[in-house]
């Protein structure tokens, strides 16, 4: 969301702005003149989003897509790729280095960040897609085994407690 510049306290957001309202200090923001206290400006994004943004219209330029339908009740989207996609983006990355581009350009060719490029490279940098494949196979079983062991390890420990009497 680049150049969008609204400021969205999630307090809000979880428990509605009614619940905001009691905590407003009133010698500061009198009833009468801000019914909602502080959460005016949140009351008026609620009411009117649409002339809300308009006041202070993004700067989008080529290449930015803004997509708010996650701010009016949606899921925030999030951009998960898989392993495949990571090798196939890296590869993209490197031609394009080699073709003179600096690293800036490859990762904004390829639509992420220096700094997820990087630490792709660092992750998956040299590796097969089948290697990679494998390797996110016994990650997600070493998280399955590491959760094992800390139940097996809390029910001793809650064992031993009942045996010794220290309940």
């Amino acid at each position: 969301l680049r150049g969008l510049n609204l400021c969205v306290p999630y307090f809000t957001l979880e428990r509605g702005i009614d619940a905001c309202v009691g905590l407003v200090n009133r010698r500061i923001y009198p009833e009468d003149e801000f019914s909602l206290g502080e959460w005016e400006y949140q009351g008026f994004y609620q009411e009117n989003f649409s002339a809300a943004i308009l006041t202070c219209p993004p700067k989008t330029g080529p290449g930015v897509k803004l997509d708010l339908g996650w701010m009016k009740g949606g899921e925030m989207p999030t951009k998960r790729h898989t392993p495949e996609q990571v090798i196939n983006k890296l590869r993209e990355a490197e031609v394009a280095m080699a073709q003179g581009s600096t690293v800036g350009e490859a990762s904004r060719q390829i639509g992420v960040t220096q700094q997820t490029f990087y630490r792709w490279r660092n992750e998956y940098g040299g590796l097969r897609i089948d290697q990679v494949k494998r390797l996110k196979q016994l990650e997600s079983e070493n998280t399955r085994l590491k959760r094992a062991i800390a139940d097996l390890t809390l029910d001793n420990q809650i064992l031993k407690e009942v045996s010794e009497g220290n309940f």
